[in-house]
């Protein structure tokens, strides 16, 4: 029977070629251990989430960001009441002009001024607001808002105009006393039935059309501008 000589492999040193790539091995895997333990730097914090409720959208916006507000044009105006009393000082009007339609020669102009050029609006007719003529209430309060007024420009023209000018509603005139709000519109009791029946509570008249062209004496009637 033929002899098979069976070699076994002889213990020495390892090859040089796989020493190295072993070393190589271990640094890298040396560095990357040292990578991980190195901290993040920190995310910028995202921006706050601002719901508008009402339009029930998100929107965002930066945190030192103030919220846009509706610009102001200040006047020096003098505002003179129904009494004769009057307020002086600045008030703040959202708009720096007045755009309406008057009539001249039975043509229909639309007209705008700027509050700059005005020297004074006046309030010269109220209209009725609110007034249920089938309510069976005793006294039933009734609502007049300005619907005709005079306005003189600095240069003396003067404009006749019908309408409602919702921004002199209410007039806030600030000055070193304070602010003061003062009011165009104003409000009186019809008495439709009991004692005093058919007659304002507060003009003390019979006539229902009265307060049209006579105010409540609290009621502001005319703004002179500075």
């Amino acid at each position: 029977m033929p002899v098979v000589n069976i070699q076994r492999p002889h213990k020495g040193r390892m090859p040089s070629s796989l020493t190295a790539s072993l070393t190589a091995l271990t640094i890298l895997l040396a560095l990357c251990s040292a990578a991980l333990a190195q901290p993040k730097d920190p995310e910028a914090p995202r921006a706050p989430v601002v719901v508008d409720e009402k339009a029930g959208a998100k929107k965002e916006r930066a945190a030192n960001q103030p919220e846009k507000r509706a610009d102001l044009y200040a006047y020096s105006v003098k505002a003179l009441r129904a009494d004769g009393r009057s307020v002086e000082g600045t008030a703040d009007l959202a708009s720096p002009s007045i755009t309406f339609t008057h009539v001249k020669g039975g043509v229909s102009y639309e007209k705008t001024v700027r509050w700059d050029d005005v020297e004074s609006i006046r309030a010269v007719e109220w209209k009725p607001v609110g007034h249920d003529k089938t309510s069976a209430k005793e006294t039933q309060p009734v609502f007049f808002y300005p619907s005709r007024w005079k306005l003189v420009l600095k240069s003396g023209k003067l404009y006749d105009f019908t309408g409602q000018i919702a921004l002199f509603n209410k007039i806030v005139v600030k000055n070193r006393d304070g602010s003061a709000a003062v009011y165009t519109y104003f409000v009186d009791y019809w008495k439709r039935t009991g004692t005093r029946s058919g007659m304002w509570e507060n003009a003390r008249s019979t006539d229902f059309d009265h307060p049209r062209r006579h105010p409540d004496r609290s009621a502001c009637v005319q703004v002179r501008f500075r």
